[in-house]
């Protein structure tokens, strides 16, 4: 109980000096489950995709490298999170209030990638994106299109 109560601690302290009130929400973007892909590659895709999110000017942005980095300081294993409730309570660790999470992998002769971003504090899903990709350079060329599809709910707000 006093290790959750110490993490909580960190975590609230942690986002008002790692984070400072923009007006923008906090947003970071895990791990995909992969298929037929390999894991330096999904690595690619999430940090590139991550790098668009904080270029849209709509989000302030945990990339990550600082993800990683707050979470071996919490002693926290993102091995094996792949599950909604992992996801949200990874996202709650890092004081994020909206998490990217989705798969990418091989379906035919097609790389087929999906995402969506949930709040943190509801659960609920803000917004969904998917894209199916001749290749990994038609993804790559594409990557901002998704985001933007990804983003819908905040280009207007």
């Amino acid at each position: 109980m006093k290790k959750i109560l110490v993490v909580l601690l960190f975590s609230a302290i942690g986002s008002f000096l790692l984070y400072p009130d923009t007006g923008k929400p906090i947003l970071t973007v895990l791990d995909f489950e992969t298929s037929g892909i390999s894991q330096s590659e999904m690595k690619s895709i999430i940090n590139i995709l991550s790098s668009g999110l904080f270029k849209s000017g709509l989000f302030t942005v945990i990339d990550v490298a600082e993800r990683d980095t707050v979470l071996k300081e919490l002693a926290f294993s993102m091995s094996g999170c792949t599950d909604e409730s992992c996801m949200l309570e990874v996202g709650k660790m890092l004081s994020a209030e909206l998490i990217v999470g989705g798969s990418i992998g091989r379906l035919g002769s097609k790389i087929v990638l999906s995402a969506k971003m949930i709040e943190t504090e509801t659960s609920k899903t803000v917004s969904t994106a998917d894209g199916i990709y001749t290749d990994m350079d038609d993804l790559l060329a594409h990557i901002y299109v998704f985001r933007d599809h990804l983003s819908e709910p905040y280009l207007t707000a």
